[in-house]
């Protein structure tokens, strides 16, 4: 854990300062690409979420409604989770 500690703490300061700096540190960068796919996938999940709760509207689809705010409430619980896990990650990485 010391050295992505220590890539962290270069990749954060760098990025301050306006120094283009990129981590050979794999955990790092792993970590970093881990982060951007769930982010996309999150986003792709909230547009199809989106385009189900048209057709339900427009179809008049009362059941679907209700399973669809339970998975929306599902990703929702999840982003914040995400969230929760990538500051936890950072803040383990800095100490």
């Amino acid at each position: 854990m010391k050295a992505e500690s220590i890539s962290l703490i270069i990749d954060s300061v760098c990025k301050k300062l306006g120094i283009p700096y990129c981590s050979i540190n794999p955990h790092l960068v792993t970590l970093e690409e881990d982060v951007k796919k769930m982010s996309k996938i999150y986003l792709q999940l909230k547009q199809i979420m989106g385009i189900l709760s048209e057709i339900e509207d427009r179809h008049d689809l009362q059941d679907l409604k209700e399973s669809m705010e339970e998975i929306i409430k599902e990703l929702d619980d999840a982003d914040h989770l995400v969230i929760r896990l990538a500051r936890q990650l950072g803040e383990e990485n800095v100490n």
